[in-house]
């Protein structure tokens, strides 16, 4: 409708002047909004690429936690075996100390009692 006002009133070099200007302010919006649209793909580019960042280093955190929650576990399960071969090898020692122990009760007690039927059966001579 511009177009049309422009025409009817305007002379040959001012209308031409005039869709000069039109076409010169077309292609700047042209090349405004692609610049614009570039910045946007631009940005957009960038927050994906941090947002992948951000995932990867969360991964990479989950994972470290979970090899610190392993390795902590494994230690727990190797500590505990150890005190149970310690605490098998102390009964095993106790053990032995008291078979000693009685071994040389019986021993006493054996003494004891030769001793005692050579005493009442009297000297020998």
């Amino acid at each position: 409708m511009l177009l049309d006002y422009v025409s009817a009133y305007c002379s040959g070099s001012v209308y031409g002047e005039f869709l000069e200007l039109k076409q010169n302010w077309e292609e700047n919006v042209v090349r405004e909004m692609n610049r614009l649209l570039k910045e946007k793909e631009t940005a957009v580019a960038n927050r994906l690429e941090e947002i992948r960042l951000k995932k990867e280093t969360a991964i990479a955190i989950q994972a470290e936690k979970a090899t610190k929650k392993r390795v902590a576990q494994e230690n727990k399960q190797r500590d505990a075996k150890r005190k149970m071969i310690k605490k098998t090898s102390d009964m095993a020692t106790l053990q032995g100390l008291k078979d000693k122990a009685t071994q040389h009760t019986l021993d006493v007690a054996l003494a004891l009692q030769v001793a005692g039927e050579t005493t009442q059966a009297g000297p020998s001579n």
